[in-house]
């Protein structure tokens, strides 16, 4: 992608989502390296509910229960991180 093609917008939903893809796959498959690298701890604890159904909320249900409801925390993905997003924000698991 050129600077002139980040600095205009996009003519047509098409343009747009080829950005989008070109920003978003290199970013997504570093982080999944990442993660496929993660070695399992026996204290480890995966929570894996269905897409939309609460995830945030669940996140911070085991936070609390984790921490005998402390919650103290700017953004729960920082305290109850996603495996596959922990590195792009820069948490090291």
């Amino acid at each position: 992608m050129t600077i002139t093609q980040t600095l205009t917008r996009p003519a047509s939903l098409r343009e747009y989502q080829q950005r989008q893809r070109e920003i978003q796959i290199p970013i997504i498959a570093e982080s999944i390296r990442h993660g496929l690298t993660y070695q399992v701890q026996p204290s480890d604890l995966f929570i894996s509910p269905y897409g939309k159904c609460g995830t945030t909320w669940l996140q911070q249900i085991v936070h609390s229960l984790r921490t005998r409801g402390d919650m103290e925390f700017d953004d729960i993905s920082r305290v109850v991180p996603w495996l596959e997003m922990a590195h792009r924000l820069g948490l090291d698991l």
